[in-house]
């Protein structure tokens, strides 16, 4: 992997300290104001498809606003109804797929011309956890099989969620074991990643044709894999093309060198149990969403808002304004919250949106300031 993957390590490091030593250097504060008439609902996911604002419900509903929330209403109808959980994604050409999760089976449907469609394909899953692009704008989703070796199969589409295909499985490396894959991401590079359960990041150079296991490898002879009984729950990628992933232990690690080192660094990311308002058995305060700005700066959503000025290694709490009541916990939607689900957007306006995942119902939530260029494409 040669001398690519080498130079390729050098600019990425070259580019975060230009970014280190300029406006990142000074973390950006953040306020948080309620969007107006949003659900009052446990949010799983939320979407944006042009100007519109999508967000699924645990008592599978979804609801759309065109208007930055001045109006709300439900969006088409034929989503079948059982156990909570809807998983929705923005496709690249302006569609909406959405996962639905219920008698211990998964679905796929795609939101076409006000009503909702069953792709195919995409049925009898174990679980249907994720979805990504790959280097020519297909759709690649990741299926946990319920096979005894732990297999990520991974399918794609090549006409934007109508149907999808099989590509290629992903399997555990180092555990015998089976482990779940949960999620799935492609970086600025091209380079397609899958976080699992017990076995840490695979990673593709070959569009998801073929895997190869990159760690993460800690130091810790004993256990390679960090959080070894924790999930890796999202991917993201920093200012210089870091992968940088959330844990079901609640932590965060940011990868170190080229493609073929498997090591990661793990970064300050406070634990659940060091907060007075969040009970020690409750793990709803995992990280999970994250985001990019533009100036290098990562937020991530956990129990509350933290962002990181350094690409993931250090992170301040920044949520001014922000509902301090703890998240949810449940061991069937809040599980699958954790896991699976696309919680964050950056919106036309230019702010983030956050759906929370709550009891009480918060509904969906802003920063009250442009952080993107209104109108920019965040895809």
């Amino acid at each position: 992997m040669p001398g690519f993957s080498r130079l390729a390590t050098f600019l990425k490091t070259a580019v975060l300290l230009l970014l280190l030593s300029g406006e990142m250097a000074e973390s950006i504060t953040l306020s948080w104001e309620k969007v107006p008439n949003s659900p009052a609902a446990f949010i799983l996911s939320i979407a944006f498809v042009g100007n519109k604002l999508y967000v699924s419900t645990k008592d599978f509903h979804v609801y759309v606003t065109p208007d930055f929330g001045a109006s709300w209403s439900k969006a088409g109808d034929g989503l079948p109804q059982g156990h909570p959980s809807v998983n929705m994604f923005a496709t690249n050409k302006h569609s909406l797929l959405a996962t639905v999760v219920f008698r211990g089976k998964a679905e796929e449907w795609r939101l076409n011309g006000g009503a909702w469609t069953h792709s195919t394909g995409g049925d009898r899953a174990y679980y249907l956890n994720d979805h990504t692009f790959d280097g020519k704008g297909n759709i690649l989703e990741l299926v946990q099989c319920s096979d005894k070796n732990g297999a990520g199969q991974i399918r794609r589409s090549t006409d934007d969620g109508k149907a999808f295909t099989w590509l290629s499985n992903i399997m555990c490396s180092i555990h015998k074991k089976g482990c779940g894959f949960y999620c799935l991401a492609t970086s600025p590079e091209g380079v397609i990643y899958a976080g699992s359960e017990h076995d840490g990041c695979h990673l593709s150079t070959d569009a998801g044709l073929t895997w190869h296991w990159a760690g993460p490898h800690n130091g810790n002879d004993k256990y390679p894999v960090l959080d070894p009984l924790g999930n890796v729950n999202s991917i993201h990628f920093n200012a210089a093309g870091q992968p940088v992933i959330t844990c079901g232990q609640g932590s965060i690690w940011v990868h170190e060198g080229g493609l073929e080192s498997t090591r990661w660094k793990k970064s300050d990311y406070p634990h659940y149990d060091t907060f007075a308002y969040q009970p020690k058995d409750c793990k709803s305060t995992d990280p999970t969403d994250m985001l990019l700005f533009p100036d290098g700066t990562l937020l991530v959503h956990g129990h509350r808002m933290f962002t990181s000025a350094d690409g993931g290694l250090s992170w301040t709490e920044n949520s001014a304004g922000f509902p301090k009541e703890r998240l949810a916990y449940d061991p069937y939607s809040q599980g699958l919250f954790s896991i699976t689900s696309h919680n964050m957007a950056a919106g036309p306006d230019g702010r983030v949106y956050v759906g929370i995942p709550t009891a009480a119902g918060l509904g969906v939530w802003r920063t009250t300031a442009a952080i993107f260029k209104p109108g920019a494409d965040k895809e």
